[in-house]
Formats: C-alpha cells, structure tokens, sequence
C-alpha cells in the first residue's frame, strides 16, 4: 500500500490472495470441476478465489448454467432441426449413453 501502514487483515488478505491460483488457473479448474471431483484443498482454494473475484463467479455461474442445460436438455438438443441430416439412432445412443456416464 502506498504509504500508509498494512493493517493485520490487508496483510493476511495479501498472504491469502498470493497462494489462491490465478482467474485462468480458477477457470481451468471450474472447468475441470465439472467432470470430475477436485481435491479439498483445491475446491477450498477455487472457493475462496469464486468469493474475491466476481468475473470468476460469473464465469463460474455461466458454466454451471450451461453443464445443467445440456445434461436436462441433451435429449432435445440430438434432434435435427430442418434442413439438416438426422443423426443416426447408433450415433443417438452413444451420446447419451456419454452424457448419462459423465454425470
């Protein structure tokens, strides 16, 4: 801080921010987090990130938004709309089956 003295907390706050991973490391592991369970210690340390940084917390909403919609509507989203080739009910199957598992 510029002249003036850090007070404890600043201090800690400090301590604290330079051993949470940076917002693309947090974004890796938001990312991550959605196909697979993160250790503690680096959920705690997302955590703490998502609650200092708000464009973290929207990517992180954002993301969130988009694993439900797909995994909800997944089903709707395998239909052709008009104009296109339909999928083959094989090709169908498997992604759902991928879906299904993933969750």
């Amino acid at each position: 801080m510029s002249g003036e003295k850090m007070t404890v907390m600043q201090r800690m706050m400090m301590v604290v921010a330079n051993r949470l991973p940076n917002c693309q490391k947090t974004a890796e592991l938001v990312s991550e987090s959605m196909d697979r369970s993160l250790p503690v210690g680096t959920r705690i340390k997302v955590w703490m990130h998502l609650k200092m940084c708000s464009l973290c917390q929207r990517y992180a909403d954002q993301l969130r938004f988009i694993h439900i919609a797909v995994h909800d509507h997944g089903d709707r989203l395998l239909e052709p709309s008009e104009g296109t080739p339909a999928m083959s009910n094989d090709c169908k199957n498997r992604i759902k089956r991928a879906l299904r598992e993933s969750s």
